[in-house]
């Protein structure tokens, strides 16, 4: 028995060492990069090390956060998590707390969220307002005030989408509090019984970054005998009837065949049809197209100081500055920064082909860095070099009609008994690093157990309302 996995990031991973543990399967991964990890990787500049973004360990799985112990040991530090958003001028506890909001901002703004907040209440009883959107779902349980301050600004900067245009799925999976109503029954009567808690108040980190853990995994499913191989890429995926046959890959400008009694792909799912031979119907493409990621440029920032803040990372919802969010690694583990420099990521999100995507990394820093003085963060003159790395597949963008194009695609793919879409990309879902780890034990016990496509349909429905958790 041959499983074929395409893609070696923490899905595609999780994957295979589970496979190589509970299993004698042949498995053999197949990474376009050099290295392992997709977006959990991380990278040395001079005398720094950087991860792709802020990346932290945390799971109310207790398998998940066991199995990453197992692996990482005593790399493993415990941080607690301090996090900060910028609004109407200040810097607020992150997540929100009405406490701070009460005391720092005027009367006036706390009068006009709270009128805001009951106004849509008393509305939707006359007149209830749709939950479809993003949108619809904050204003119903926040108030418009309060969406157009927080989370429709934020919504549009990171997605690039209308909030009114996008799936309430996006509000679903990414907002925890139930509503204002729940934020301030909280502040008036503190030792009410709470809603479990969906922020992290502290988190794992391997103190040499990401890396070490994707390192990790590869190491141990390497370790049993499995086959990792980078630098490659799938050309050709052979289906026969209601199966893939094989899969071809070219390495070292050679095309291999492999065959396989299973495929896990992990790889972008608009990426996927296209190497199916023969190809899919054309109503299968017209889908795809209808499909589409977010990307990101990670802005770095080496500067000649100790430190910036003590946050681990920052948001800037407000559409004033061009970047989303912004971290230090130095904040997650001193080791990755000299004494007396330290270094921030700057995310910035845009689209593939757009004017920010295809600009020069001078013309980013010049866009940036007048952003950056006014958050009152650095100055112009303590950053001593920059440079930037961009992020195709950052997020799947959930328009209002995502659902039309994206099932259709995965009831095709249901069509063969041995194929299994997987992780953030292969099922185009957004989800947490945790979520993704868990995604791959699934798929391999899956394939271990030799049960139905039905069962893997029933196994992902646990995912349908995960929350991402901050």
């Amino acid at each position: 028995m041959k499983v074929v996995i395409l893609g070696a990031g923490i899905t595609g991973l999780s994957t295979a060492m589970r496979l190589a543990e509970l299993s004698d399967f042949e498995v053999l991964v197949i990474e376009r990069e050099p290295t392992v990890g997709g977006i959990c990787r991380t990278f040395k500049e001079g005398e720094f090390s950087f991860d792709y973004g802020p990346h932290k360990i945390y799971s109310q799985n207790e398998r998940i956060i066991s199995g990453i112990k197992n692996l990482c040991g005593e790399e493993l530090l415990t941080l607690p998590r301090k996090s900060r958003i910028r609004l109407m001028g200040g810097y607020f506890n992150y997540p929100l707390e009405v406490k701070d909001l009460l005391l720092t901002i005027s009367p006036l703004k706390s009068m006009r969220f709270g009128f805001s907040y009951f106004y849509s209440k008393a509305k939707a009883r006359i007149k209830p307002c749709s939950d479809d959107s993003y949108e619809g779902w904050v204003v119903n349980r926040f108030g418009r005030a309060i969406y157009e301050t927080v989370f429709g600004p934020y919504a549009q900067k990171i997605w690039g989408i209308d909030p009114a245009k996008t799936s309430s799925d996006l509000a679903k999976h990414r907002i925890s509090i139930p509503d204002l109503k729940e934020v301030l029954l909280g502040f008036i009567f503190p030792g009410r019984k709470k809603q479990p808690s969906l922020y992290a108040s502290q988190f794992l980190y391997p103190q040499r970054g990401i890396q070490y853990l994707s390192d990790a995994l590869k190491e141990r499913t390497e370790s049993l005998g499995r086959k990792i191989i980078l630098s490659t890429e799938p050309v050709r995926i052979k289906v026969k009837d209601s199966a893939v046959g094989s899969v071809v890959y070219k390495q070292n400008e050679r095309e291999v065949e492999m065959e396989c009694s299973h495929l896990v792909s992990t790889i972008p799912i608009t990426e996927l049809f296209p190497l199916f031979e023969p190809s899919p119907p054309s109503e299968v493409f017209s889908c795809v197209d209808a499909l589409s990621f977010r990307s990101l440029i990670l802005l770095y920032l080496i500067l000649g100081k100790e430190r910036v803040s003590s946050d681990c990372w920052l948001y800037f919802p407000e559409k004033d500055f061009i970047f989303n969010r912004v971290f230090e690694q130095k904040n997650f583990s001193s080791v990755m920064a000299p004494p007396g420099k330290t270094g921030l990521c700057v995310e910035i999100s845009c689209d593939v082909g757009n004017e920010l995507w295809n600009a020069t990394d001078d013309e980013i820093f010049e866009r940036t860095i007048g952003d950056l003085e006014k958050t009152e963060l650095i100055r112009r003159e303590e950053v001593t070099s920059y440079f930037t790395k961009r992020i195709r597949y950052a997020y799947p963008k959930y328009t209002l009609d995502y659902r039309k194009y994206l099932l259709p695609l995965l009831e095709y793919l249901q069509g063969f008994e041995n194929l299994i879409p997987n992780g953030r990309q292969g099922l185009f879902r957004y989800n947490n690093m945790d979520h993704s780890i868990e995604m791959g034990f699934l798929a391999a016990d899956h394939i271990i157990a030799g049960k139905s496509r039905d069962d893997w349909n029933q196994q992902l429905k646990r995912f349908e309302d995960i929350k991402i958790i901050d």
